[in-house]
């Protein structure tokens, strides 16, 4: 029969060396797995905590209904020492019921949303539990034959927002409703015209009640852009702005939107991250794409993604209020040869800046040589370097164990929760939630002045240093885009006549008998003087005649062009190609270009 445990454990150990090296720094305190009825699956996708410290878990779970089975959204609270209290189901009229999201209030309350299979279409539903798991209201919301809830947050005052789409045709939604009852305060559409119907609404309010929502829109790319919308706190639309990258049939799909105390929001996703003020201007935009986005108390923003030329590897990054990126840390798993990607889906911050990130990597199951998932937790600090790392690993490797939310209370305490499937006959899936106790280590290395970001001309010299503190011997390891670079292992890397295939990012292993850290990333750019890879051609032509002239040249744009004849320079002759017609032979002699750019000039002769 399928089990409801609770399992203390200690950090895997086996595959990801970064591990043992940093459980000093963080310890499992609990582990809590939540099973419904029958052997049947169940997905935890949301956690928060109150002021007490108990955690609630969100997700949904299949029941069986004599023959049919279907999913129910699922609520289950944990004590701070991780016993189940209760556990909450919604089921609408006994068909399927998916809940997308959940907010937790300081009483204790829960607040979920999601959708509601019901006789005659799909509604937007949301609900709300108190503290001991009773269902206080129900608010039901359908426009159209589908309508999907997909985000709910609450305001200050205790109000309740929801955010979703609806087809056919696509709309947008944002309601507003009575916290008390569930009483619709107001409700907005947004006509987003095709859009795309399986694409998440994201949502956040400020202070003064406004509200912000994110979606998708193919009103200028048939494959979606980024549409973000105000409205203010009655409901009325302030500004909308659509954004998407140059190119027709990308997909530009969002992944959180988060407003700042500015007034500022900020959305990201595949399309990167753009950032409006609070009338709709655009600040700033990055290309990096983000699954997740966090801000601070002074608008810095912090987003997790991973990007194809990391190797498919996690970038976390941190934005300040003016887009410049002040830091961005590379993690990737790596066994044996092998390098495993990491997929964030949540990040959060604590009290003194330090960044969380979680999400799922990779490994080798050598038993049935297949690849699982664990958990993977990250912290680094304020200047970006990599604290520490937990891995768990749920089933001893038999199945894939993916974490999809997490959250920290007062106490510097941090909880994921996901995923954890077991079971050798089968997928069978259960909620697994984490509580990681974090401890200091006296003597621990810790980075106190990072590596910087380098620009050189090719054929220089360029120096990289880290500076560190910790118990002695420390050990050092300096990496190039996520990759040990051999006999590299002291305070200070040089490379000598750096070439361009040496650019890109650089960070350092820090190592003593307690822990370990590893720097942000340090950036290589390398400049290129001009450099021929295609000389002009000296010819004879007849009078009369035309030839086009042109040369072949390497090197960092922009690139300038000078043409000359006998060392007089050509009036207007400032391209990389010189056509000449009606060739009289006055103009037969020495022709030669001057090419240059910011790092360098040559100067390439021919004969005419």
């Amino acid at each position: 029969m399928k089990h409801v445990l609770f399992i203390l454990s200690a950090l895997v150990s086996i595959v990801f060396f970064q591990t043992c090296e940093l459980s000093a720094q963080v310890q499992e305190d609990w582990v809590a797995r939540y099973s419904g009825p029958g052997l049947h699956d169940d997905r935890a996708l949301k956690i928060g905590a109150d002021a007490a410290g108990n955690v609630y878990v969100a997700g949904q779970g299949l029941y069986t209904n004599g023959p049919a089975i279907g999913w129910d959204y699922v609520v289950v609270k944990y004590s701070p020492s991780g016993n189940q209290l209760w556990s909450a189901r919604y089921n609408g009229t006994n068909g399927n019921d998916y809940l997308a999201d959940s907010v937790v209030d300081s009483a204790g309350n829960v607040y979920v949303t999601g959708r509601a299979e019901l006789i005659g279409g799909v509604a937007f539903a949301t609900v709300k539990f108190n503290s001991a798991g009773v269902l206080q209201w129900t608010a039901l919301h359908r426009s159209q034959s589908f309508n999907s809830a997909t985000a709910i947050k609450l305001d200050s005052s205790g109000n309740v927002y929801v955010a979703g789409f609806s087809f056919f045709p696509y709309e947008i939604w944002a309601i507003k409703y009575n916290n008390a009852n569930g009483t619709p305060v107001w409700a907005t559409r947004y006509d987003a015209l095709a859009g795309n119907q399986n694409q998440p609404v994201f949502l956040d309010v400020d202070p003064a009640g406004n509200v912000y929502v994110a979606g998708v829109s193919t009103t200028n790319d048939p494959a979606g852009d980024y549409l973000t919308i105000k409205y203010d706190s009655n409901g009325n639309r302030v500004w909308s702005r659509l954004y998407g990258r140059p190119s027709l049939y990308t997909l530009d799909n969002p992944a959180a939107i988060a407003v700042a105390g500015s007034g500022d929001v900020l959305v990201t996703g595949s399309g990167g991250t753009i950032r409006y003020d609070s009338n709709g201007n655009q600040q700033w935009t990055s290309a990096w794409p983000g699954n997740a986005l966090v801000l601070d108390a002074a608008g810095n923003a912090y987003t997790a993604g991973i990007r194809s030329e990391f190797f498919g590897g996690n970038v976390t990054a941190k934005y300040a209020p003016n887009g410049t990126r002040l830091w961005w840390s590379f993690y990737r798993e790596t066994e044996g040869f092998a390098s495993r990607q990491h997929f964030p889906a949540a990040i959060a911050l604590d009290t003194t800046g330090n960044v969380y990130v979680t999400g799922h990597s990779g490994h080798t199951n050598t038993t049935f040589l297949t690849e699982m998932d664990d958990y993977t937790t990250i912290k680094y600090d304020t200047n970006g370097s990599q604290l520490w790392v937990a891995h768990f690993n749920g089933t001893n490797d038999v199945r894939a164990d993916r974490a999809s939310a997490l959250t920290l209370d007062d106490s510097g305490n941090v909880y994921v929760t996901g995923v954890s499937a077991f079971g050798m006959g089968g997928w069978v899936e259960d909620f697994a939630t984490v509580k990681y106790a974090q401890t200091t280590v006296p003597g621990v290395p810790r980075i106190t002045v990072p590596p910087q970001h380098q620009s050189v001309i090719e054929g220089s010299n360029v120096t990289f240093t880290v500076e560190a503190t910790g118990d002695s011997p420390l050990r050092y390891q300096w990496r190039a885009n996520g990759h040990d670079l051999q006999n590299e292992t002291n305070a200070t890397l040089v490379i000598t006549g750096v070439q361009s295939f040496q650019a890109g990012d650089y960070s350092v292993v820090v190592r003593n008998s307690l822990g370990m850290t590893v720097s942000p990333e340090a950036h290589l750019t390398v400049f290129l003087p001009p450099s021929i890879y295609q000389q002009p051609q000296g010819a004879n032509v007849l009078a009369g005649g035309q030839i086009d002239l042109w040369v072949g040249v390497f090197g960092t744009e922009p690139q300038f062009f000078l043409w000359k004849f006998n060392g007089q320079e050509i009036p207007g002759a400032n391209s990389y190609i010189l056509t000449l017609t009606n060739i009289q032979p006055s103009q037969e002699g020495n022709y030669s270009v001057v090419v240059s750019n910011a790092y360098g000039t040559i100067t390439v002769p021919m004969l005419l």
